[in-house]
């Protein structure tokens, strides 16, 4: 059996095929090489053609092989009963910021004083920010949250707006993909965040995220 493959679609000779649909399908084609037209226009009237032939066939395009899916990945975050403490060790709500990221290169270079501030923190981030939320945190409580990142989006970006926050310690960075399946877990402490599950990505040092072993916050 006969058959031409042209931008993912397939044409087939089989009588099955019905007349209507590649009569339909060959017209148009045929009208777009006599034109010599290549422009937006005559690409959308032959894409519309070949959509309709299809339907009419009862067929499908087969699918995009350089599209991606969208990341979905679970975000569980625990706050502490000392959470973001004050100089007399009083627990205090904290913000944590959540960045949805192309890549990690500037989160990884962005300073406290510019991750706090939310202009200057989108400023600096530029073309690598997808989306950026806020989320308070009470001491003691556990939150939950479902993200998805839209086809580009690789890395999962926290930052802890802590009182005192220790030095290197306020904001972690996860391989969105590679943490998809078990999820991320995120601890809030007194001046610090740890990483539990997920996949870290480049712009978090392993070795000392996940403890909080040698912490000390500023006051």
């Amino acid at each position: 059996m006969a058959s031409t493959k042209s931008d993912n679609v397939i044409l087939s000779n089989n009588p099955a095929f019905p007349m209507i649909a590649r009569t339909g399908l060959y017209a148009a084609i045929v009208a777009l090489s006599v034109s010599g037209c290549g422009g937006p226009a005559a690409v959308q009237a032959v894409g519309a053609a070949v959509n309709i032939a299809m339907q009419l066939s009862g067929i499908k395009a087969e699918p995009n092989a350089g599209a991606r899916e969208p990341t979905a990945v679970a975000l569980h975050i625990s706050a502490g009963q000392a959470l973001n403490t004050t100089a007399s060790g009083e627990p205090l709500s904290l913000v944590l910021r959540i960045y949805q990221l192309r890549n990690d290169r500037a989160f990884g270079d962005m300073p406290y004083s510019v991750a706090s501030a939310d202009d200057a923190g989108r400023a600096l981030l530029k073309e690598d920010l997808i989306a950026v939320r806020d989320l308070v945190l009470i001491p003691g409580k556990r939150y939950d949250l479902p993200l998805t990142l839209p086809e580009g989006g690789t890395v999962i970006g926290v930052v802890g707006l802590f009182h005192s926050p220790a030095n290197g310690r306020w904001k972690l960075s996860f391989d969105a993909e590679a943490s998809s399946q078990e999820g991320i877990t995120i601890g809030a402490h007194a001046c610090a965040l740890t990483a539990g599950r997920g996949a870290l990505s480049n712009a978090t040092p392993i070795e000392t995220s996940r403890t909080l072993a040698g912490v000390q916050c500023n006051t």
